[in-house]
């Protein structure tokens, strides 16, 4: 269907322990969020589905049948619904992909991914790293307007460097520092992981068709 084979790798991707029926906290709250950025950015995807929404049985295993972690929130004891992080990556790449439409890739290497969107008059950039506890560093401080991790907290400014995990970061500045900012980041150096080889190189707007943009309500 014309999706590139190295990121279809990323489609066909699976939680670790998925046959199982059971994933971690992390894999779940990291893998919602890319699930819809990723989806945002072609436009053969028309809708992407969340898998088990409620966890009827809380994930301290009462039953050996209970899920170790799935669902986007669990039932208490007492009967009230408790929301999970995942919900809250949910509800974060909801709020930051509405009314945004997809720009393209920046070609920062096979193990980071960043996906741009114009949003208004704002630049939206949603990072994330293949491996963990990476640590972009750039010469001068980065022109960002403001920086949104998963679950929808916004991050305090860390002078000249971000740190990245599988869970996506958003980054928002204005229209007019867009360039810089995609600038930045391909010239930022990796701490913690070796500099990647260019996976592929980033879609082109008139390479696409169809509007692009993934309604999500």
């Amino acid at each position: 269907n014309g999706v590139p084979s190295d990121k279809l790798e990323l489609y066909k991707s699976k939680y670790p322990t998925h046959r199982s029926y059971s994933s971690t906290e992390e894999v779940m709250v990291a893998g919602t969020a890319q699930a819809y950025i990723l989806a945002a950015s072609d436009p053969w995807i028309k809708r992407v589905y969340c898998f088990h929404l409620l966890q009827p049985i809380q994930s301290s295993k009462e039953s050996s049948e209970a899920d170790d972690y799935m669902g986007l929130a669990e039932t208490l004891p007492d009967g009230k619904f408790h929301c999970r992080d995942a919900y809250f990556s949910y509800k974060t790449v909801a709020a930051m992909l509405d009314g945004a439409t997809y720009q393209g890739q920046l070609p920062l290497g096979s193990g980071l991914h960043a996906f741009e969107f114009a949003k208004g008059e704002q630049s939206l950039i949603a990072l994330w790293s293949s491996e963990p506890d990476v640590r972009m560093v750039f010469p001068k401080a980065p022109k960002i307007k403001r920086a949104i991790n998963v679950v929808g907290e916004a991050l305090p400014s860390d002078g000249n460097s971000l740190a990245l995990s599988r869970a996506p970061l958003y980054l928002e500045c204005g229209a007019s520092d867009a360039k810089e900012l995609k600038a930045q980041l391909q010239a930022a150096q990796l701490k913690g992981a070796a500099r990647f080889a260019v996976a592929w190189e980033p879609f082109s707007i008139d390479q696409r068709s169809g509007d692009g943009i993934l309604g999500i309500s």
